[in-house]
């Protein structure tokens, strides 16, 4: 009995596994269009499992539209989980018009990007589209200069904002990536571009939990013609950490996500080469990041033919499901049909299907997620056996994977319910705002079909809000920002509003309630009415309130509310920068005035507009006018820091006769650990040392991996280190001069291959000489290539007639470079000494000592690092180090002389720089 109930735990066990390997089964399949070119772009499901399609289409239109329309034409489609069409709006003028992009917004309603030539100050401007949760037109809005600009993606980021993402055209033929970043009602907050000298686009766009934004692109300034581009920045658009992937051939993006691990998944295709170990002529190519955007992995999909990658979404179980096109379906075909894959997150082909298509040209470009874990495709069908005219809008909908053990309870949790309002805590007559929670998974179990409901428990029917919100599935351990929003309607009594909100999911689990209350207050406002408010920088000012903000940016986005009992423009007012008017005649800004709409009489606008601060403190205020009266906020000061960041790079090689280096790498990069919003902004810390590896199993202390790191330096610092920044090089190995060029050993095995030296000039001093940023090598390699370590004596003894250019040489190669300075262990005549009772080289447990603020005596008397201001500048840790170094050979016997070496032309040009904040957490 024991035997047979094994036995069928097996065969079911088997069985499931089996059906894991294969793609899930088909719903419904749907095809739409006339008698041309229809095509869907883009797909996306909102929090009630609807389903909303982005489309271009050329066929006619149809009824009292048909002349309103041009050649191209964008068109967005509502279906409900079944494929029925609940909404169809076509969108556009008479020029070309095109919507690549569709994201579902929080009010309830859909967010469109893309691009047209029916409106704009250019010949393609970029084009933003808002619908609400019926699919009709809010608002649109051009957004371009006089040449050809682009959306290619959209999303709405967790503060409520919207941030667009494609290119811009700066001259003819070459573009940069441009990233848009805007208000709910589509005014600019900020805006950027990156790229170089060719062409540059940003593709796909993604937000992760902590709120930095990751953008996929192509670039032209990669190995290839056309490689991959990642460039990550924060909430505020700073770069924070780019990168290039790709091969001396030719790669493309399409799609990006962010994914449940913190890092990033990216879909495209790829020319095969020996690097991505393609499978056929071009291949759908995935690349697995970090959260930094390192590459973790990369694998290809597809066939002996060409195949390509478009849109793609995480699975429930962390996986990537990829749609695409293939030729590889059928031997020698020259019509393609649509791919479908799924990718573990180990990089590993789970199962892959061609079976969807006909005999002309098929292909899914989008793919996303269902409440309920099943997932939507959209692309293109031109098969006669897809039933399609021409070319037919193609969605289908495949079932979940797995089903899910609803008996097992979770343990969902709700936090952070409160009012997002104008920051006065009071919900006005006719204001909106929001309500804004986190829903976290606290457990283990997965949540499916999670759903959010909010109720009034007074059922004020002057409350306009939505009650109900789908959630859909989550992940154990992570969480999502939900924001819905709320009115007070005309009509509204004095008050309080009090809200309860659970959650709910599939298991039958409710969480315990979190609720909150505020203020409810009906407008009573007299003639001849005036006032303003702000909402950003500073929400809920109060007069003579004293208002403070910091920023990292040397332009600000302001916004403010106005009440008018009369109708205002944008001449109505006039923003004042340290007191005096600003910008006043000229094109102030992105200066912008949105009708809020109308409430007992009185007029509600919000103004928005960017102001360029000086640096340090600015104040900032903003007056209306209204023809009668004069309304002005309380003053805001603004104080613009450029306080700089620190990055290190540190890197120990250890040897046979020297057993700290890798440990004195460490210990260096350790010590700035905690120096974040000090002395500097961020800190960036990298330690390539001896016995680790890279992601790719590669020893981080190979040559190749070390001049890589270097010439990362240049590549990826290109856009997130600025002029004020500080970079510090430590280097601790053997060095050697051959032809009088100075190199440093990356490992023993390296003595008998010149190959694998690092040529200090080329692979360090060249890439660090374009970096607009102050720095400083610190290395630990001058002479200690000619000396010999007695391991039992700890004694270095010296060779007769040794050459000493080696220190000469490598002082000289940073005296030549405008930027750089090299800090050397010891003079060319000297060696430089490590000790067990260290646990480091005296030249790096000097520099500690320096960091911890450590007092040490000599025949001079007692010295300390710093002036007792606690900033430690490079001038001062010399200072200290040249005394200290010597002093420690001498207390511990050592027979010989060690003096660190920084050359007077490079002293006076670094002595001042801040390096480290002594006495704090280190």
């Amino acid at each position: 009995m024991k035997k047979i109930q094994i036995t069928g735990l097996l065969f079911i066990i088997l069985c499931f596994g089996a059906s894991a390997q294969r793609a899930p089964g088909l719903i419904w399949k749907k095809h739409f269009g006339g008698n041309k070119a229809d095509r869907a772009l883009d797909v996306a499901a909102d929090y009630t499992g609807r389903i909303a399609v982005a489309a271009s289409t050329t066929s006619p239109a149809e009824g009292d539209k048909a002349g309103a329309f041009g050649g191209q034409d964008a068109l967005f489609m509502l279906l409900d989980a079944d494929g029925q069409v609940r909404k169809e709006t076509r969108l556009g003028g008479k020029g070309n018009d095109l919507l690549k992009s569709v994201a579902p917004t929080f009010d309830g309603g859909f967010i469109l990007a893309g691009r047209t030539t029916s409106s704009g100050a250019g010949k393609t401007d970029g084009w933003l589209v808002k619908l609400d949760e019926n699919g009709d037109t809010l608002w649109q809005k051009t957004v371009g200069f006089h040449r050809n600009e682009e959306f290619n993606d959209i999303i709405q980021t967790a503060d409520g904002g919207l941030l667009a993402v494609g290119s811009i055209e700066r001259a003819e033929g070459k573009t940069d990536m441009w990233v848009y970043c805007a208000y709910p009602d589509g005014t600019v907050r900020w805006q950027q571009t990156f790229g170089n000298r060719g062409a540059d686009e940003a593709r796909a766009v993604a937000e992760t939990q902590d709120g930095h934004i990751a953008i996929a692109g192509v670039t032209s300034q990669g190995k290839g013609g056309r490689n991959i581009w990642l460039f990550i920045i924060d909430k505020n658009g700073k770069p924070l950490n780019h990168h290039i992937f790709g091969s001396r051939m030719y790669e493309e993006v399409n799609g990006i996500v962010a994914t449940m691990d913190g890092g990033f998944a990216l879909s495209g295709f790829a020319k095969t080469n020996t690097e991505n170990e393609g499978r056929g002529m071009k291949d759908a190519w995935l690349i697995k990041t970090a959260a930094d955007g390192e590459m973790v992995w990369q694998t290809t999909v597809g066939g002996r033919s060409n195949d390509s990658a478009f849109g793609m979404t995480e699975t429930t179980d962390g996986s990537l499901l990829l749609v695409g096109y293939t030729f590889s379906h059928l031997i020698g075909a020259n019509t393609s049909n649509a791919l479908i894959a799924k990718v573990d997150s180990a990089g590993k082909l789970i199962w892959q299907t061609d079976e969807y298509g006909g005999k002309a040209d098929d292909e899914l470009t989008a793919a996303a997620l269902l409440p309920d874990g099943s997932f939507v495709l959209a692309g293109t069908t031109a098969s006669r056996q897809e039933e399609a005219r021409e070319e037919d809008i193609w969605v289908m909908r495949l079932n979940r994977e797995y089903d899910f053990n609803t008996t097992v309870p979770t343990q969902l949790a709700i936090s952070g319910l409160q009012l997002l309002d104008n920051g006065d805590g009071i919900l006005e007559e006719g204001e909106e705002a929001w309500l804004s929670m986190t829903v976290e998974n606290k457990g283990r179990q997965d949540a499916y079909d999670a759903d959010l409901v909010i109720q009034e428990t007074g059922q004020n029917k002057f409350l306009q809000f939505a009650g109900y919100r789908k959630i859909g599935f989550l992940a154990p351990g992570r969480s999502r920002r939900v924001l819905i929003p709320v009115k007070a309607l005309e009509g509204v009594a004095p008050g309080d509003a009090a809200f309860e909100v659970f959650c709910t999911d599939a298991s039958r689990t409710r969480t315990q309630p979190a609720t909150l209350s505020f203020t409810l207050k009906p407008l009573n406002l007299p003639s001849d009415y005036l006032d303003i408010q702000w909402m950003w920088p500073a929400a809920g000012s109060k007069p003579g309130r004293e208002l403070q903000v910091e920023v990292k940016q040397p332009v600000v986005s302001i916004r403010v509310r106005t009440r008018s009992d009369r109708k205002l423009n944008k001449s109505h007012f006039t923003i004042l920068l340290n007191g005096q008017p600003y910008k006043v005649g000229q094109k102030a800004g992105e200066a912008n005035l949105a009708d809020k709409g109308k409430t007992r009489d009185i007029f509600t606008y919000e103004y928005v507009n960017q102001v360029e601060l000086t640096l340090g403190m600015n104040t900032i205020e903003v007056v209306a006018e209204n023809g009668s009266k004069k309304a002005v906020t309380p003053a805001i000061r603004v104080e613009y820091s450029n306080k700089p960041n620190l990055h290190v790079l540190a890197v120990g090689i250890d040897h046979d006769d020297l057993k700290y280096t890798a440990r004195d790498a460490m210990d260096f990069a350790a010590s700035f650990a905690g120096q974040d919003g000090k002395l500097f902004d961020k800190v960036y810390m990298t330690a390539l040392v001896s016995g680790s590896k890279t992601r790719s199993g590669v020893f981080q202390t190979d040559g190749d991996v070390v001049r890589k790191a270097f010439r990362d330096l240049q590549d990826k610092y290109q856009y997130t280190i600025y002029e004020q920044d500080l970079l510090l090089v430590f280097v601790s190995s053997h060095g050697k001069t051959v032809n009088n060029e100075f190199k440093i050993i990356p490992t023993d095995f390296g003595l008998t291959g010149e190959k694998s030296l690092i040529d200090y000039r080329q692979d360090i001093i060249d890439q660090l000489t374009p970096l607009p940023c102050r720095k400083l090598v610190f290395i630990d390699a001058c002479h200690s290539g000619s000396f010999d370590l007695d391991e039992a004596s700890g004694t270095a003894v010296g060779t007769e007639g040794q050459d000493n250019a080696q220190s000469k040489a490598l002082i000289g190669l940073s005296d030549g470079s405008a930027y750089a300075g090299t800090l050397a262990s010891c003079r060319s005549d000297e060696s430089s000494w490590e000790d067990a009772r260290w646990n480091n080289g005296a030249f790096t447990e000097a520099i500690l000592g320096a960091f911890h603020n450590e007092p040490f005596r000599d025949g001079q008397g007692v010295f300390s690092p710093t002036d007792d201001d606690r900033t430690l500048t490079i001038g001062e840790l010399y200072r200290y180090i040249s005394r200290r170094v010597p002093q420690m050979l001498l207390d511990a016997g050592k027979q010989g002389a060690q003096h660190p070496y920084l050359s007077q032309e490079q002293y006076a040009r670094v002595k001042d720089i801040p390096v480290f904040e002594v006495g704090g957490n280190n």
